[in-house]
C-alpha cells in the first residue's frame, strides 16, 4: 500500500498527484490519515512500515514492530515531500501511528497511538481447541482463550515547522500506561486550545464470551474489560494535556451491559464543540449488538452531553463532521448491511441547522449516489459498496471523500429549504 494525494480547486474536478516512490512509497506500507492547512501550505500525517492497519492485530505485534508515524509536507498541495524519519516518529517497542493533525496558527499538533507488547490481560473470545481427544480422535470440547497481549497508549507530537517533531511526554499516565487501551482518533484546535477525542478501552468488549461449558464470565487470570467509553483530552497549548474523567455521557447507552462508545471526529462551531462517532452495546451475549451513530456537544471541551436519543441517528457509523458556516453541520459515514456480511455498506449523511442539537438523516436508494451491492457485471462498473471517510466545507458546500467499489469517490452537497 502506498500513500496517495489528489487536489481540486473547486471540490468537483480532481487531479491525482503523480506517484513518486520516494515520497509516497518505499518498503512496507505508507498511508496518509490526516491533513491540515498551514500558513505556508499543507502538512499530512499517517504511518509507514510493516503494517497498514491503524493498530496491530490484537494478539500479534510481529508485523508492526517496524511501523512508524510519518509526515508529508507541501507548499501548494501539488508537490509533496516526506519528512525524513527520526526517533520522535518511532515507538519504543511497537507500532506508532499519527491519526490526525491540526494547526492553531502558531504550531502543529498531531495525535495518534502507540502499541507495545504487554502481558496478556484480557480475552475476546474462544478459539476451537486444535487438540484431539485420544480416545475418540475428535476435537476436544474445550476452547482456547483468544488472548490480548498488545496494549495501546494515546500519543501526541508537536512541531513549529512540520519538519522537526517533538513527542509529548505521558505525564501522570494521561495518555495511558495501564492495561486499558487509549487511542486518539481526531483533534481540533479550538475550545480551551486543543481537544482530542477517541476511545478509552476497546472498540469491542474485551470479555470472554461463552467459555466452554458456561455463560459469559470472567476468566481466571484475565481481567474482564467491559467499561469501554469515548475519551476526551484537552490542552491549552498542545504540550500539557489532561484527560476528561467522570463524564457519564461518554459511556455507551446500554447501561450495565458490555459495550463501548467512541468519538471518531470533532468540529468547532460558533457555539462550541461537536464530536461524532458510534455507540454500541450487547443486551445479551449472542443475541446481536445494538450499534448506532452518536453525537456529543460541549461548550468548553470538559463537560459533554449526548444530543441524540439511542438509535435516533440510525444503525450507522459517523466517521467525520464539519461546520459549513452559520451553525450548520454535516456529518458523514456509512450504513452497514449486516445481511450481506458487512459488504453492503452504503454512504450516509446527516445535517444539522442548530449546531448539532437536532439532525436530519440523508439517505436514499439511488445506488449511483449512495452505493450498494451490484447485481450484474455492468452495475459493478458503476457502483459498489461505499463509505465516506471525511468531510470538509468549501464556499458553504460540503465536500466529502471516501470510496465506492474499488475507486476513490467524492460527494458534494448543499443546503436546501428542507434543512438537508
Amino acid at each position: 500500500m502506498d500513500a496517495a494525494v489528489w487536489y481540486s480547486f473547486d471540490g468537483r474536478t480532481w487531479t491525482r498527484v503523480p506517484h513518486d516512490e520516494a515520497v509516497f512509497g518505499g518498503d512496507g506500507h505508507q498511508r496518509i490519515n490526516g491533513v491540515t492547512a498551514v500558513g505556508s501550505g499543507f502538512v499530512a500525517v499517517g504511518t509507514e512500515g510493516g503494517e497498514a492497519a491503524s493498530l496491530p492485530p490484537w494478539d500479534d505485534l510481529s508485523e508492526s514492530l517496524e511501523t512508524h508515524a510519518a509526515v508529508w509536507r507541501s507548499d501548494d498541495g501539488i508537490t509533496w515531500s516526506r519528512v525524513p524519519h527520526n526517533d520522535a516518529l518511532s515507538g519504543a517497542d511497537g507500532g506508532v501511528v499519527m491519526n490526525d493533525v491540526a494547526y492553531d496558527g502558531t504550531s502543529l499538533v498531531a495525535v495518534g497511538s502507540e502499541c507495545h507488547q504487554a502481558e496478556p490481560f484480557a480475552v475476546t473470545g474462544w478459539e476451537p481447541d486444535p487438540r484431539l481427544n485420544p480416545d475418540t480422535g475428535l476435537p476436544l470440547d474445550e476452547g482456547i482463550p483468544d488472548e490480548i497481549d498488545t496494549d495501546v497508549d494515546a500519543a501526541v507530537w508537536r512541531s513549529d515547522d512540520g519538519v522537526t517533531w517533538i513527542r509529548v511526554n505521558n505525564e501522570g499516565g494521561v495518555f495511558g500506561g495501564d492495561a486499558i487501551r487509549h487511542t486518539m482518533n481526531a483533534l481540533i484546535a479550538g475550545g480551551p486550545g486543543c481537544v482530542a477525542v477517541g476511545i478509552e478501552g476497546f472498540d469491542y468488549t474485551g470479555v470472554a464470551y461463552l467459555p466452554p461449558g458456561g455463560n459469559a464470565a470472567q476468566v481466571s487470570e484475565f481481567e474482564e474489560i467491559t467499561d469501554n467509553a469515548a475519551a476526551v483530552w484537552t490542552s491549552p497549548d498542545g504540550a500539557v494535556w489532561s484527560r476528561v474523567v467522570g463524564e457519564t455521557s461518554l459511556r455507551h447507552s446500554g447501561g450495565d451491559v458490555a459495550g463501548w462508545a467512541t468519538m471518531v471526529d470533532i468540529a468547532a462551531t460558533g457555539a462550541g464543540l461537536v464530536a461524532v462517532g458510534r455507540d454500541s452495546w450487547d443486551p445479551s451475549p449472542g443475541l446481536g449488538w445494538s450499534q448506532f451513530a452518536a453525537v456529543w456537544r460541549s461548550v468548553d471541551g470538559s463537560s459533554w452531553r449526548r444530543t441524540d436519543e439511542p438509535g435516533e441517528l440510525g444503525y450507522a457509523h459517523m466517521k467525520s463532521v464539519t461546520d459549513t458556516g452559520d451553525g450548520r453541520l454535516v456529518a458523514v459515514g456509512l450504513w452497514p448491511d449486516e445481511m450481506t456480511g458487512g459488504e453492503g455498506h452504503k454512504a450516509y449523511m446527516w445535517s444539522s441547522g442548530d449546531n448539532g442539537d437536532t439532525w436530519y438523516r440523508i439517505w436514499g436508494d439511488d445506488e449511483m449516489v449512495f452505493g450498494g451491492i451490484p447485481g450484474s457485471r455492468e452495475e459493478a462498473g458503476l457502483f459498489g459498496p461505499a463509505m465516506i471517510e471525511a468531510v470538509t466545507s468549501l464556499g458553504g458546500d460540503a465536500i466529502a471523500v471516501g470510496y465506492m467499489g474499488g475507486d476513490a469517490a467524492v460527494w458534494t452537497g448543499s443546503w436546501n429549504s428542507g434543512g438537508g
